[in-house]
């Protein structure tokens, strides 16, 4: 068993559609090294 212990620290990789036939997606990215991951 693992365990994944979130903090402030992370970067989160998001994507996000509507239901299909989706037209368009949203890919979120936040954290304090989402400006190096762009």
């Amino acid at each position: 068993m693992t365990t994944d212990h979130k903090t402030g620290a992370d970067t989160i990789f998001a994507l996000a559609s509507g239901a299909l036939p989706a037209g368009l997606a949203v890919i979120r990215v936040s954290g304090p090294a989402a400006g190096r991951a762009l």
